[in-house]
């Protein structure tokens, strides 16, 4: 009787294996921070239940990586967190769908790239950069908070400081090429060798710097406005926002649809959120510098700084990158 009973109860639990070995799949590879990706995989959740939406996180180097080995045979449907210049390298080897049936019309200028007259990536949000403190780890140390590029390169920060390294985070070239734009060629090597002395980390992330605050490892850090502002929101009341001499320097991030996966169950659905209802949320909540013409939420944001002024971003090719990055040395 007991083994009867375990088979009727196999029995009925078949249909329910089955159905849940059904579900549709949807991938996304992503660069974007681990609280933003717990925020985005619980949205996903909430309003597609019956969708299994599986998010793999790397930096943005990795991420460039991993979808130049891959290319269309990638098991990634949807690519989110996609700094602008490795999607255009990446657009220019037919790697992403053409999205120009979406109306890019609510988007502030110049932020929907056209390649050979088509989109194949679409804005998520501008990342500024700044100089953030922790000022209980220098205060302790009885050292002063600085205010300049200039002050960085100071032997009483030996060892305090961390920064994206340029060659594997967006975050990390943004500072680089706003210095390269300000110093020339010769200016900004010389500035790095100097300032390679204070650092003890080029992290592979553009958030990993900020990270270090928290975990009181660093007291400086060059890191993304809005990453530290959310760690100040947070509780992290000893971080401070510093906008650079020069200005804030920024990048763009984008989003995109492999090409050949748009006509995948579940895709479009979860792309069309993301496009409709995500990205807005992600600007309210997370890096609410303006990619809308409508919609402002810097001032929404507590703590965020107002009235940024914003770096030199000139230069900000694939041709420049290419260069900048072969004469990084660190």
């Amino acid at each position: 009787m007991k083994k009867l009973s375990i088979v009727i109860l196999i029995l009925m639990l078949l249909p329910l294996t089955a159905c849940q070995s059904q579900r549709t799949t949807v991938v996304i590879y992503t660069a974007a921070e681990d609280y933003r990706i717990a925020d985005m995989q619980e949205q996903l959740r909430l309003r597609f239940p019956e969708i299994n939406v599986q998010i793999e996180s790397f930096s943005s180097g990795e991420l460039l990586a991993r979808l130049n080995a891959e290319g269309t045979e990638t098991i990634s449907d949807i690519v989110f967190d996609l700094e602008y210049l490795n999607a255009k390298m990446l657009a220019a080897t037919g790697l992403f769908a053409a999205l120009n049936d979406y109306d890019t019309s609510a988007f502030a200028d110049n932020l929907v790239v056209t390649i050979n007259n088509n989109i194949y990536f679409l804005p998520v949000y501008k990342n500024g950069g700044a100089i953030i403190v922790n000022n209980s780890v220098l205060s302790e140390r009885g050292l002063a908070i600085p205010t300049t590029y200039a002050d960085l390169i100071r032997p009483e920060y030996r060892g305090l400081i961390a920064m994206p390294n340029p060659g594997t985070s967006g975050t990390g070239y943004m500072f680089y090429l706003a210095l390269y734009n300000q110093l020339g060629q010769e200016g900004v090597l010389d500035y790095f060798e100097a300032l390679s002395r204070n650092v003890f980390d080029f992290t592979p992330s553009g958030s990993k710097p900020v990270t270090y605050l928290t975990m009181r490892e660093a007291g400086i850090a060059l890191g993304m406005t809005g990453n530290g502002v959310t760690k100040i929101n947070e509780g992290h009341n000893d971080l401070q926002i510093i906008i650079p001499d020069g200005g804030s320097p920024y990048c763009l991030y984008g989003f995109a649809i492999i090409n050949g996966k748009e006509d995948k169950p579940g895709v479009r659905e979860v792309f069309d959120f993301i496009f409709n209802e995500y990205i807005k949320r992600n600007n309210q909540l997370f890096f609410p510098e303006r990619i809308f013409h409508d919609r402002d939420y810097t001032s929404q944001m507590p703590n965020f700084p107002q009235n940024i002024e914003y770096a030199d971003m000139s230069n900000y090719d694939i041709e420049t990158r290419e260069h900048l990055l072969r004469i990084w040395g660190y």
